[in-house]
């Protein structure tokens, strides 16, 4: 687009230094500066969601700004080399024209086939600029008007408050469904086991990395003290769902001290905690048949037999442990007991939806951190670029307003805040910077060819004719690419379709209306405010 309408400028004012790379030095320099904070915003966001606890999101990001890197590389080499290229021919083919504009056949200028092809190319394209030109000042003059600017500010009041309304009520979720194909019978046992197995018995496994010396009667009361804890807490089967071998072992331990086989061994009364643990009897306590079971719980030393780790689980139920929530409290609860004896026996919790339960449980923190890292960087970047502070103050409201209204608009669709929701909404607030900023921008730089101040009318209808139909054309191929992933039935796939085509909807939306309206009645604003002062002064005087 810029390169035709430098070429449409050399043609109407034509210059000696006319060239393909005068004419890419023009192009650059309209275009460079919006091209660099495009980029460069993009990269930022995706270095914000670098710092998110996600080792998948993190790679994504990285993956982000790499591509975007070379993008912008590409950009200025490969495609302005390519540039330069088809430029020469289609300078060449203006020069033929001009000179086999007519030829005269019996003293009579007549105009040949390929001429009269041109000159009809030439009406319609003379009519299609007349007719966009004409809408474009029409349209300019209804964002300018007062009644109609101030009506969209309000109604941009109201969807703001529509999106903050569905970011209050996004359930934070992820189910093992999502990762599946629609039709996967996958998801059909998912939903068996959250309907039966989770709420009846949700299995924990603690690993005792460091068992220590248990012949050690207090140590050996401290292990059993946690166990006690675990078997013990609210929803809880509590001992006879656990499988936890030092009870077997204990019991072997007794019996063959009452039976005489080793005449070391005592009890001490009823007091459990003061039974004696041989290491020594592990070996031959595994061998019997009614034990083997135990050999999958625990890990010996080869050499000495002696314990060097094992791990115990137990059951809890609830209906309530349906909820993802409610298995990360009850998750978080393990946590809280082991934690009191990690320094003794390095223990550790396995669960198998920990990995998801940990990533919700910091989903809205990495969304919020990303969200205002993001904002704060492309607010520094707008002002270094534009320096001028209504400006980047009105593109950071538009930013913002579009990552409100991104994840508003896809929490009424029934979208729910978790790891693919996220990786598509750091996608989405990289696209969410480049309309705007181009806006803004090129709203900027209207009237740097000038040598008068110039009125809002003008600045947008300079900034509307260069960023308009790029800014359409952009979105609209981007979203019918993004809109071939509805045909794979995955969630994943249509989380993405969601957020992308309601980011580029919201960005053309603000781009197009929202910040010339708002630009155009904080001028008039200034403007009549000026204007009274200006008359209020001789009067006072």
């Amino acid at each position: 687009h810029a390169w035709q309408r430098v070429t449409n400028k050399c043609r109407n004012h034509p210059t000696k230094d006319d060239s393909e790379a005068y004419r890419l030095a023009e192009v650059l320099a309209e275009t460079g500066p919006a091209i660099l904070i495009s980029a460069l915003t993009n990269i930022l966001a995706d270095a914000v969601g670098t710092f998110t606890g996600s080792p998948e999101i993190t790679l994504l990001c990285y993956g982000n700004m790499a591509s975007i890197f070379m993008d912008f590389v590409y950009q200025l080499t490969f495609y302005s080399a390519m540039m330069c290229i088809a430029g020469r021919f289609e300078m060449m083919a203006e020069r033929e024209r001009l000179n086999a504009d007519s030829i005269e056949v019996d003293s009579e200028k007549r105009l040949n086939m390929s001429n009269c092809c041109a000159q009809t190319s030439r009406e319609f394209h003379d009519r299609v600029k007349h007719r966009c030109a004409a809408f474009l000042d029409a349209y300019v003059k209804l964002i300018t008007n007062g009644m109609f600017a101030f009506g969209v500010f309000c109604f941009w009041i109201v969807f703001i408050a529509f999106s903050v309304i569905g970011i209050t009520r996004i359930k934070i979720e992820l189910t093992p469904e999502k990762l599946f194909m629609q039709d996967s019978p996958m998801i059909e046992a998912d939903h068996l086991r959250v309907k039966y197995q989770v709420p009846q018995y949700t299995m924990g496994q603690f690993f005792v990395n460091n068992p220590g010396n248990l012949s050690d009667s207090d140590r050996l009361q401290r292990l059993n003290q946690m166990v006690y804890e675990l078997e013990h807490m609210k929803g809880s089967w509590g001992p006879q769902s656990s499988n936890y071998f030092l009870r077997d072992f204990l019991a072997f331990e007794r019996v063959s001290a009452e039976e005489g086989d080793d005449e070391d061994l005592a009890m001490n009364g009823t007091d459990r905690s003061k039974e004696i643990f041989n290491e020594k009897d592990l070996r031959p306590f595994l061998k019997w048949p009614e034990y083997e079971i135990w050999k999958g719980f625990v890990h010996l030393n080869e050499s000495s037999g002696s314990l060097n780790k094992f791990f115990f689980t137990t059951g809890y139920y609830g209906e309530q442990l349906k909820e993802w929530t409610e298995r990360g409290i009850l998750l978080n609860k393990w946590r809280a007991v082991i934690d009191q004896y990690r320094d003794e026996f390095n223990v550790s919790v396995y669960h198998d939806d920990a990995l998801f339960l940990d990533l919700i449980d910091n989903m809205p923190t990495d969304a919020w951190q990303s969200a205002l890292g993001t904002l704060l960087c492309m607010a520094f970047i707008c002002f270094f670029f534009l320096y001028d502070a209504f400006t980047v103050a009105v593109v950071s409201a538009a930013i913002l307003s579009i990552m409100t209204g991104i994840v508003g608009i896809v929490s009424w669709m029934g979208v729910h805040l978790e790891p693919i929701m996220m990786a598509a909404m750091l996608i989405s607030i990289g696209f969410s910077v480049d309309i705007p900023a181009h806006v803004s921008y090129h709203y900027n730089s209207a009237g740097t060819h000038f040598d008068r101040p110039i009125s809002v009318e003008e600045r947008l209808r300079i900034c509307l004719s260069s960023v308009a139909l790029p800014a359409l054309q952009a979105s609209l191929s981007t979203n019918l690419c993004v809109l071939g992933l509805l045909f794979i039935p995955v969630y994943m796939a249509q989380v993405f379709v969601k957020m992308v085509v309601s980011c580029l909807t919201l960005c053309v939306i603000h781009g197009l209306l929202v910040i010339p309206c708002v630009c155009a009645l904080i001028e008039n604003g200034l403007r009549a405010w000026h204007s009274r002062k200006s008359s209020v002064s001789p009067a006072a005087g």
